[in-house]
């Protein structure tokens, strides 16, 4: 049974009440009677019972044995009735039990549940019912645990007439649920609302604390794990951005030019680059390969130059060997031409233009003394230069 009326079907009557009958059930032909008949009937009380369990078993009697069209009926002639003069608690304390029944027919009439709640709850106790206004107040916080309007209502109430007892133990059932729930906030809310009624409960200040510590704990896990993650992400992040690095100057690496081998020209053009590369990518995994490439390059390239300035030495002595021989011929070739000896001047001076470099200072007087004894030759033999027929 579902005592405020509020499950999938109508709850069932408490075994105290089945015996009785409300006299304003729709078949009844007591529908159109009079609105304290009405009022008469949904306070029909149960002598057996008492306080809550008394209202719960008026609300649970509403909701039987009135279906939703005729409590809509009620509700609107309670109301009509509350509107057209004052009238004593009766008429509200009616409504609100229709209400708690059938509320949707409550809320059609335009009524909040809680603030009704608490106007009667009032005048109940103003009128010196204050058993039945706590009850009021009591089963309005039961449907609507999350109005903390009406639990501080009630509390008041209870202090007001004693009931501590069961305010700190309403309070505590709270703060059981809150836990089981996981709102430990919540919890300690309730828990701190005991020690407003009673300050001496140790154990309830030592639940507090547990409470607060169990967060703490919580939350310092939460901001260890967070923590851990921030780091953890940073550390991917660094790792991605130096792989995309490494990728980045590994292109730039491969894209410089081979060198071809036993060419100068083209291992000093890669060295320069690779070297201009080390000096822009300072941090880099492949320094160490570069740097292992320069070493090789250099020595190539020492090897290359040494080679090549061994070629230059030994040009230069073969073109000094050249023209000694060639001015060796060349004097030769003056000394027989001075003994009119044509033909063996002649064969030196071409030795001398055959040994001599192409560059040779004396190559093209050489060229001119030929072509003279030549042209001597053919006019006047083996005559001598200088003689006369």
């Amino acid at each position: 049974m579902h005592p405020l009326g509020t499950g999938p079907s109508a709850p069932v009557v408490p075994p105290q009440v089945r015996h009785r009958n409300l006299r304003v059930n729709q078949t009844t032909p007591e529908i159109g009677s009079s609105v304290a008949e009405l009022v008469e009937a949904l306070l029909e009380s149960s002598g057996e019972l008492a306080g809550v369990a008394d209202l719960e078993a008026q609300v649970a009697r509403a909701a039987a044995e009135i279906d939703a069209r005729a409590a809509l009926s009620h509700c609107q002639r309670l109301r009509s009735q509350l509107d057209q003069e004052a009238h004593g608690a009766e008429e509200l304390e009616a409504l609100l039990i229709l209400g708690l029944a059938h509320p949707a027919a409550l809320e059609a009439q335009g009524f909040a549940l809680a603030q009704e709640g608490k106007r009667l709850a009032l005048r109940l106790e103003q009128d010196g019912k204050p058993e039945r206004a706590q009850a009021i107040l009591e089963l309005i916080a039961a449907r609507l645990p999350g109005d903390r309007l009406i639990d501080h209502e009630l509390a008041s109430m209870m202090r007001r007439t004693g009931n501590a007892d069961r305010l700190i133990d309403r309070y505590m059932r709270r703060a059981e649920e809150c836990v089981s729930s996981g709102s430990s906030k919540e919890a300690i809310s309730w828990l701190q609302e005991i020690l407003l009624v009673d300050s001496s409960r140790r154990d309830v200040a030592r639940m507090i604390r547990d409470l607060r510590w169990g967060d703490q704990e919580k939350r310092n896990r939460w901001r260890s794990r967070t923590r851990a993650a921030i780091i953890l992400l940073g550390i991917v992040a660094v790792a991605a951005l130096g792989v995309q690095r490494e990728l980045s100057v590994a292109e730039r690496f491969d894209a410089v030019p081979a060198a071809i081998p036993g060419d100068l020209n083209s291992l000093r053009q890669r060295l320069e680059r690779i070297d201009q590369l080390q000096q822009e990518v300072v941090f880099s995994l492949r320094q160490f390969d570069a740097s292992q490439e320069k070493a090789m390059l250099t020595a190539d390239i020492t090897r290359l130059e040494a080679k090549a300035a061994q070629a230059q030495v030994t040009r230069r002595s073969q073109r000094e060997a050249s023209v000694a021989i060639a001015e060796s011929a060349r004097k030769q070739a003056r000394l027989y031409a001075q003994q009119n000896r044509f033909e063996d001047a002649i064969t030196q001076f071409e030795r001398a233009l055959a040994e001599g470099p192409n560059d040779w200072d004396q190559r093209k007087q050489v060229m001119i003394d030929v072509a003279a004894i030549r042209e001597w030759m053919a006019v006047n033999g083996d005559k001598p230069i200088g003689s006369r027929e």
